[in-house]
């Protein structure tokens, strides 16, 4: 695995460390000193969706998501019967108003209510509550002052219940989580604070 630009990387329950590179995922057994590649097959819809992996986050719950550059994103499970990883797909779908926005992913991000914030890269930020199966955007506009500042997310993080920063290229977004909107500078910053508001 050597001459990746990008990798990201996470252990999972049974001692695997899941490696994503822009060549594939790539399972390697510590113990076994052992590792094997998983890639997309074609003929296959429950193989993962892209062989470029931009990242890999495990949620509170222990599920494995995967985020891909061109492929969407990929929820990971293992399949005991079959004995190996299935993969279930999110992929852009422009007839969707519920869809995903980008199948170009950056970040991954599970709040405290257990929401998946998903930063794409020339999509925004998608918000995906699991046990609905939708996806609800949130895209810059330029005569809308209280969106975020730019469709290229690159970290989410929450700041309590009510709050995400949203980092985008063009700055640091604090969103209320409600209303989707954009806030104002939180009480006692510094004026020479450098986010976007």
């Amino acid at each position: 695995m050597s001459g990746f630009e990008q990798v990201t990387a996470v252990g999972d329950d049974g001692g695997v460390l899941l490696v994503g590179t822009p060549n594939g995922l790539f399972l390697v057994h510590p113990e076994r000193h052992s590792r094997s590649a998983v890639l997309p097959r074609p003929e296959d819809p429950s193989s993962i969706s892209h062989a470029y992996i931009r990242r890999i986050y495990r949620d509170r719950g222990g599920l494995l998501w995967i985020g891909t550059d061109g492929g969407g994103l990929n929820k990971m499970m293992f399949d005991r019967e079959r004995a190996r990883y299935v993969f279930t797909r999110y992929q852009q779908d422009p007839s969707n108003p519920y869809g995903l926005r980008s199948n170009a992913i950056e970040s991954l991000y599970e709040d405290r209510s257990g929401v998946l914030w998903i930063g794409t890269i020339d999509g925004g930020l998608c918000r995906f509550d699991p046990s609905v199966r939708q996806f609800i955007s949130y895209r810059t506009d330029a005569a809308d002052p209280g969106t975020i500042s730019n469709d290229n997310v690159n970290v989410i993080l929450d700041d309590g219940p009510e709050t995400l920063w949203v980092g985008t290229i063009s700055g640091l977004n604090l969103m209320n989580v409600s209303t989707g909107r954009r806030s104002g500078r939180p009480a006692g910053s510094s004026p020479s604070c450098s986010y976007r508001h």
